[in-house]
């Protein structure tokens, strides 16, 4: 028996073919929008949310580009450009702050395009500090070099392993080492440090960019360990 082709290929904010079944979600920013043409401040903000992969990228893309045909600057801040999710609170505590600081140092009053560059300007070194301060814990822990170990697994955006692979890797690396402790020690200590979490099968990287910035202090590429120049 023949089944049609299943329609969801779930993506990285990738837009399918048509998007169906957002209507409801479009029509609550008609106001917004119908503001934003007559010159008028919104009168509400708009919260999206919703489990990972249900197209969440895709709906605010589709958004956003209606809000800047209506005049609007659109400020996409994502995980990637902005080191914040909801899993990171202190850094999206910092980015509010910075925010806070960079509105009240603009003349508008209005958190534009420019508002936003400023802010991630004040809050990179605050993001830099953060990265200095947990591997200064790692390295006066010891587990510096098994942080450092694991780091490149993690690559290229695979922020989910099974745990054979991840044990295995640290397994090789400690052998290498001739190491105390032992591997199941090391993992406990990165898991309860929150570098790595532990469900359903998978470790999770706990931080992605901080696992990306040991590896590239590792590999002695200072100047991409700090992130992008807001400049």
């Amino acid at each position: 028996m023949m089944f049609p082709p299943n329609l969801f290929r779930p993506g990285s904010g990738d837009r399918p073919p048509h998007l169906a079944g957002r209507e409801r979600e479009i029509m609550a920013v008609a106001p917004m929008e119908a503001d934003l043409r007559s010159k008028r401040a919104p009168s509400a903000d708009i919260v999206l949310h919703g489990p990972r992969g249900n197209g969440k990228t895709v709906l605010l893309d589709e958004i956003g580009g209606r809000l800047r045909q209506a005049g609007a600057d659109v400020v996409n801040a994502t995980p990637t450009d902005m080191e914040a999710a909801n899993r990171y609170p202190y850094f999206i505590q910092e980015i509010g702050n910075a925010l806070v600081t960079a509105l009240n140092q603009a003349t508008t009053k209005r958190i534009d395009a420019a508002v936003a560059k400023q802010a991630l300007a004040l809050f990179l070194p605050i993001r830099c500090d953060f990265y200095d301060n947990r591997r200064m814990e790692l390295l006066q822990s010891g587990f510096l070099p098994h942080a450092e170990a694991l780091a490149p697994i993690f690559a290229d955006g695979k922020e989910r392993l099974p745990f054979k692979t991840v044990e295995e890797a640290l397994e090789r690396h400690c052998a290498q080492r001739g190491d105390q402790p032992d591997p199941a020690t090391v993992l406990q200590a990165l898991t309860d440090r929150g570098l790595i979490w532990a469900r359903a099968g998978m470790y999770e990287a706990g931080i992605p960019s901080l696992l990306t910035h040991l590896d590239t202090c590792a590999t002695g590429n200072s100047a991409a360990a700090l992130g992008p120049n807001p400049a």
